[in-house]
């Protein structure tokens, strides 16, 4: 079975960038399952794993405007630290989620001082030329639920996400009570 539109694959990579510096990888155990053809991955990468199968090998360069887009300086704001929870730690590097009226957003903390923070809201990968080394796994048709919901149920299928309609957390009792 090749890679093709709603077909799961499990991947091993590496991803560097320029400086040969490891940005994120899956080796092992903890493989990168995906649904492919549903945007669960950058449109260029789905574009070099199309038709591979199991054992093929790729390797492959994205220049920045087609992984995560270049760097806008325009997406370095300052935030009143008024604005966030008390509780919150405030320091370098840390990753918050805030919403500035366009919905929720990933920002990391680039600069603190007593009264504001500086957020970056550019994927911590823009502006990077992106190398990536691929090794296909598994691949297996997708059940009927994993294309419905767009992205992979595990590795057999099976695992539900809390985003699916079907997801019950066990440790939820609220609502077993309602009369029927």
């Amino acid at each position: 079975m090749k890679i093709a539109n709603d077909v799961v694959a499990a991947l091993a990579y590496t991803l560097t960038n320029d400086e040969g510096e490891v940005m994120d990888e899956a080796s092992g155990e903890d493989l990168l399952w995906y649904l492919h053809g549903h945007e669960n991955l950058l449109p260029a990468v789905e574009g070099n794993l199309l038709g591979l199968g199991v054992g093929d090998h790729v390797k492959f360069t994205l220049e920045a405007h087609e992984g995560y887009g270049d760097r806008d300086e325009a997406n370095v704001l300052p935030i009143d630290r008024d604005m966030l929870p008390p509780e919150m730690p405030v320091e370098l590097g840390e990753e918050l989620l805030i919403d500035l009226g366009d919905g929720p957003q990933i920002c990391t903390i680039v600069e603190v001082t007593e009264t504001q923070a500086m957020v970056d809201l550019n994927h911590p990968m823009a502006g990077f030329r992106l190398h990536f080394d691929i090794t296909v796994q598994t691949v297996r048709e997708a059940f009927a639920e994993e294309i419905e919901h767009g992205h992979v149920h595990g590795a057999d299928g099976t695992e539900m996400h809390e985003d699916d309609e079907e997801y019950e957390d066990e440790g939820d009792d609220e609502g077993d009570d309602e009369q029927k």
